[in-house]
């Protein structure tokens, strides 16, 4: 056991020694391949569990694991071009849509698309997606504008008609800052506007954490403002929907974040610790923006939280938990798939998503260009 800790504890070494750890190697060979099925079969056939709806949010999360992946180490970079290509090219495949599951949300779709177009063209220097990544960065700020001149009246995207999350449109202001710093743009120019205007409606008073979502109504007329109080938010604060807020937040806005976090391990680490088996198995629960369950979105989510703010010590507490629950001598990758069964797949992206992470601030303010097409090929 001690030894299955030190090993999963050197995660935070893999910067410093430019090398996944065996747990982490394994898991990326896994996304690889399931990348690598899904193109050649033009997304129609693939062993990833759920519908093409799961699949393609999966996607648009292994395109924020990717870069990651190329910063650890930068000999893994033109490996990392090439899927990030395949991410980009078939998060919007329509063999991954379906239209009678109201969870297949086309705002959601477009601001992953977007953000792999990005991260290509921040990881390659290649501009072959230019016009592609504008069209959707065009797209996505529209629909903000016509949100706010419309009877609704904020400033933010929509999850889907009449739903707003804030996660969602802190990926489109990231999308904006990686666009701008590439391009010389002002997208960007307007995030403190999106966070606030938002945030204002989806935060609690008394514990400044955040509430899921708000549904506004279909009351008012055009370009008339709606009544607040007519508006119907879904007040459960889950670990979930604050996790992947604040890992977002902590780029725009740090010391609010790290205020927040304070605030988020007091209210829920309790109810992180006591997952179980069960819990790790379920599929219980639908959400917007990713294809895992309620209760595994709140565990991977909060320990993707704890990388992004280098909290070593909450990370390890439950990175240990999962492992406890899921026999901890085992390889972990074929722990995901034996224990999990067909689950286990799309656990084992957001595992790795969470233990690669190295922080959007270093991600964003790298400078790319000393690294760009490095291959294992030529140098090893």
């Amino acid at each position: 056991m001690i030894g299955a800790e030190a090993s999963r504890q050197d995660i935070w070494a893999m910067v410093e020694d430019g090398r996944f750890t065996d747990q982490v190697e394994a898991h990326y060979r896994t996304l690889l391949f399931d990348l690598d099925l899904a193109c050649y079969n033009n997304c129609h056939v693939c062993h990833v569990p759920g519908s093409g709806v799961a699949f393609y949010k999966a996607m648009g999360f292994m395109a924020l694991t990717l870069p990651s992946v190329a910063y650890i180490d930068p000999f893994r970079t033109r490996e990392v071009e090439y899927n990030l290509n395949l991410t980009a090219k078939n998060i919007c495949n329509p063999n991954l849509s379906n239209p009678l599951n109201m969870y297949d949300s086309e705002n959601v779709r477009v601001v992953l698309s977007a953000l792999s177009y990005e991260f290509y063209r921040l990881v390659s220097g290649r501009g072959q997606f230019d016009e592609k990544s504008r069209a959707f960065i065009e797209a996505i700020k529209g629909k903000i504008i016509n949100n706010y001149q419309s009877a609704q009246n904020i400033f933010a995207l929509e999850t889907v008609t009449g739903r707003f999350e804030i996660f969602p449109n802190l990926l489109a202001m990231l999308a904006f800052e990686i666009h701008d710093k590439i391009h010389g743009t002002t997208y960007s120019d307007d995030n403190d506007k999106i966070l606030d205007g938002i945030g204002v409606l989806l935060r609690d008073d008394k514990s400044g954490l955040f509430f899921e979502s708000l549904q506004t109504g279909s009351f008012g007329f055009d370009k008339q403002e709606l009544n607040r109080e007519s508006f119907w938010i879904s007040r459960n604060i889950r670990p979930r929907s604050n996790a992947l807020a604040l890992n977002l937040m902590h780029y725009f806005r740090p010391q609010e974040a790290e205020a927040l976090w304070e605030q988020f391990k007091f209210a829920f680490s309790d109810e992180l610790m006591r997952i179980d088996l069960g819990a790790l198995k379920g599929k219980s629960g639908q959400s917007f923006v990713t294809p895992l369950g309620f209760q595994l979105e709140d565990i991977f989510a909060a320990l993707w939280l704890a990388k992004e703010m280098q909290d070593v010590k909450f990370f390890n507490l439950l990175n240990n938990r999962i492992y406890e629950v899921l026999e901890p001598k085992r390889i972990e990758a074929k722990i995901f798939y034996d224990q999990l069964g067909e689950g286990g797949p799309l656990v084992s992206y957001f595992n790795l998503l969470a233990q690669c992470h190295v922080g959007w601030k270093q991600l964003v303010e790298k400078d790319w260009a000393q690294s760009y097409h490095k291959d294992y090929n030529v140098v090893r």
